[in-house]
C-alpha cells in the first residue's frame, strides 16, 4: 500500500497522491514551508496518543504544564519509543509554561531538565494593562535562556 508523504505536497509546486484512503489529483499547496518540511506535532496522555506519537510524528506536546506528571508522562514516551526501536531524543518534547511564569528562569531551567525542547506560553499572561511591557521583559530575560 502506497504511503503519503506529505514532504512531497510540500516539494514543490504540484503533488498528487492515489491510495487506498486518500486520493487527490495533482494539486498545490501553497504557501509551501521556507524550510522544506513542517513538523508534524501529537499530542494527548493517553497510551494511544503516545504511541502515535513514537510511531508517526516529529514532536510531542502532551499538554501539560504540572512538572511532576509531565515529567511521568515523558517517561511513558521514552519506554514507548524504545519499545519502537526509535530514538527517544529524536521526538521533540513541547509543553505549557503555566505555574512556571511565577518564576519564568526557574520554569525554563525545570522544563530543560525534563527533556522540553519548546515551551508553550500562554497569552493571557499578557494580557491587561502594562502587557506589552510584561511581553518585553519577558523576552529579554526569558527567551534568550531557552536558546541556551
Amino acid at each position: 500500500m502506497a504511503e503519503l508523504n506529505w514532504d512531497s505536497v510540500w516539494a514543490g509546486p504540484h503533488a498528487e497522491f492515489h491510495g487506498e484512503f486518500v486520493d487527490f489529483d495533482p494539486a498545490t499547496c501553497s504557501p509551501r514551508p521556507v524550510n522544506g518540511s513542517i513538523p508534524v506535532i501529537v499530542g494527548g496522555d493517553t497510551d494511544a496518543a503516545i504511541n502515535r506519537a513514537v510511531r508517526l510524528a516529529d514532536g510531542y506536546f502532551p499538554g501539560e504544564g504540572d512538572s511532576e506528571r509531565l515529567g511521568k508522562l515523558l517517561q511513558r514516551v521514552r519506554k514507548a519509543s524504545e519499545l519502537a526501536n526509535r530514538d527517544p531524543d529524536e521526538i521533540e518534547i513541547n509543553a505549557m509554561f503555566g505555574a512556571q511564569m511565577a518564576d519564568p528562569e526557574a520554569g525554563v531551567e525545570q522544563m530543560a531538565a525534563l527533556g522540553v525542547g519548546r515551551i508553550m506560553i500562554p497569552a493571557f499572561a499578557f494580557a491587561g494593562p502594562g502587557g506589552l511591557d510584561r511581553l518585553s521583559e519577558f523576552g529579554e530575560k526569558v527567551i534568550p535562556l531557552t536558546k541556551a
